[in-house]
């Protein structure tokens, strides 16, 4: 960073991480050592905290059966230990010498919390909002829900009301406190982690990310995050490496210190933007109760037979809350694998052709992909991703999770702004996508203006999304290719059986540097079987197709790919 603080990762063989390390000139500010059970949990975690000793130490992690975390243990000695029932709710709490007890009704909604001699209810609306909460039959708090399932205001006991105004897309832009008013500025291309300024009180901060994890604040001041893997920030540091701000969570979000009413920043657990008279975190499409561990609404994306416990609508993360994170509160992932599982095999491992980390995978997928799951002799993962991608919730799932969208015929095309514009493509991933399932990759290749530029193509059976294709157009000049988001081509493009019958045809009309289509009706299509049809319009791009003419004029196939170059129209057609 420009203050002269760093941050260095560490990763083992197959991706996750195993240490995360802050430092200035003084040294080590934060330090994090990560273990691994046999199921993937997050074991142990070394805590060196140069200015939170308190929050140091050897902290040990034990799940049940189903990865539910149950006991967390520092240097030996138990902290906490959680219970649950069978649908995933906290049942028990025991902290400190402190029992807490949670009851529950039919619809998995947490109607009571009991502590020593205190008693917490709560109330639900009719779309499963908690709507009040009692402390020993005193109103705390109360929360009112506008039209379109916003949180639209809280009131607590003193009587301090917030209230939240939001915009057409959804996003909220504007609370108020009292008589406090702070506007924020989404980036609306982004489901989350997109807070890009905040105004408040005549001070306007601007904040800069990398992918779910804030960097910097900059305002009258210039500022500086450290954070840890889930984008929890750890300490906020000034422009001359001075430490201004430092926080500690535990594994649910708790605040242990730091975050308080007069902090400087807005971000709390996992990135989350915590409301101060709620005392609930803001999580895009509903608000997470750190202290119970779960969300105060119902789940807008349904759970799923591949995720049992996913189908309790209030859960959080499943009760992983070490490897997995909900960033726009909809869709748990698994964060701390993910994130290493990238860096490793997509950016420091398959950038450079990482033999290890690429004969891992590819040996691992299909073996995965295939194997029969237990209890079902003849039914696979494969066969219950193809289910679930032709269900209702399929397609509210792959719409959060892949970002795609499905037509009225039931093809599914990914957005212009999809997750995957970050990533990039090359070579090696071609290998990671034949392992998973048939599929065939075909490039043309040109050169403008010391650019060198790539058209992908990819045609095959695409693990439950079934038979599709794409096109995609990419940039750079070393092994790993960028997307060219700035794309001007218009595409077009068509799938058809080996009998003629069309899979699908996707004719959008405006600009696109990818171009998708999957229809999970045709399953376990081998690629042989399968002719793709397609355009692109250059004429809005004139000098990369002054480029591909000058490479490829006159050539009526490119590596097995028909072409047909229509100099007048500056369109290229081409199938294979």
């Amino acid at each position: 960073m420009s203050n002269g603080s760093s941050t260095s990762y560490e990763y083992d063989n197959i991706g996750r991480l195993q240490m995360l390390t802050h430092a200035n000139d003084k040294g080590i500010i934060d330090r994090q050592r990560y273990e691994y059970d046999i199921r993937g949990n997050v074991s142990c975690i070394e805590k060196e905290r140069r200015e939170s000793s308190e929050y140091s130490g050897s902290f040990n992690y034990k799940y049940d059966a189903t990865g539910k975390l149950i006991e967390v243990a520092r240097d030996s000695k138990v902290l906490r230990e959680y219970q649950y029932d069978a649908f995933g709710n906290r049942m028990r709490k025991a902290s400190d010498g402190i029992e807490t007890i949670y009851s529950y009704n039919e619809a998995d909604q947490l109607i009571s919390k009991r502590e020593a001699e205190s008693e917490t209810t709560y109330t639900y609306d009719r779309r499963g909002n908690i709507t009040s909460m009692c402390v020993d039959g005193n109103t705390s708090k109360r929360f009112v829900y506008g039209a379109a399932n916003r949180l639209d205001k809280v009131i607590d006991s003193s009587g301090l009301v917030s209230e939240y105004m939001y915009d057409a897309a959804g996003q909220r832009v504007k609370e108020l406190i009292g008589n406090v008013e702070t506007e924020y500025i989404v980036d609306h291309s982004k489901e989350h982690s997109n807070l890009v300024q905040r105004k408040r009180n005549g001070m306007n901060q601007r904040f800069i990310w990398e992918d779910s994890i804030p960097l910097a604040m900059k305002g009258d001041e210039e500022y500086y995050y450290l954070a840890d893997i889930q984008g929890t920030p750890m300490h906020l540091m000034s422009a001359d490496n001075a430490l201004i701000e430092s926080y500690a969570y535990d594994e649910f979000g708790n605040e242990l210190s730091g975050m308080d009413r007069e902090s400087i920043q807005p971000f709390a657990y996992t990135g989350y933007r915590k409301d101060v008279v709620s005392g609930t975190y803001f999580a895009q499409a509903r608000e997470y109760m750190p202290d119970a561990g779960r969300f105060a609404g119902e789940d807008i994306v349904s759970g799923s037979i591949t995720k049992p416990l996913a189908m309790n609508p209030y859960n959080y993360c499943l009760a992983s809350p070490l490897i997995m994170v909900d960033r726009n509160g909809a869709f748990p992932i698994v964060e701390t694998v993910v994130d290493g599982t990238f860096d490793f095999l997509g950016w420091t491992g398959i950038l450079q052709g990482n033999p290890e980390g690429k004969n891992w995978l590819l040996s691992k997928s299909r073996e995965l992909a295939e194997t029969p799951i237990p209890g079902f002799s003849s039914t696979n993962a494969s066969d219950y991703a193809a289910a679930l991608s032709k269900s209702r919730i399929g397609e509210q799932t792959i719409g959060v999770t892949l970002n795609m969208d499905r037509d009225s015929n039931g093809v599914y095309h990914a957005r212009r702004n999809c997750i995957q514009r970050h990533f990039g493509y090359n070579d090696t991933y071609d290998h990671v996508f034949k392992s998973f399932t048939s599929a065939k990759p075909k490039k043309m290749e040109f050169s403008s203006n010391g650019n060198d530029y790539v058209i992908w193509m990819w045609k095959g059976d695409y693990y439950g999304l079934g038979a599709g294709a794409e096109t995609g157009i990419y940039r750079g000049n070393g092994y790993h290719k960028l997307t060219y988001q700035d794309s001007k081509l218009i595409m077009n493009l068509s799938l058809y059986d080996k009998s003629g019958k069309q899979i699908m045809k996707y004719e959008p009309g405006d600009p696109q540097w990818w171009i998708t289509g999957f229809n999970p009706e045709y399953q376990d299509v081998n690629y042989k079987n399968l002719r793709v049809e397609g355009m692109i319009d250059f004429s809005k791009e004139p000098e990369l197709w002054e480029a591909f003419c000058n490479e490829y004029e006159g050539a009526y196939s490119i590596k097995g790919v028909q072409i047909c170059i229509d100099k007048e129209n500056k369109m290229l057609h081409y199938r294979w």
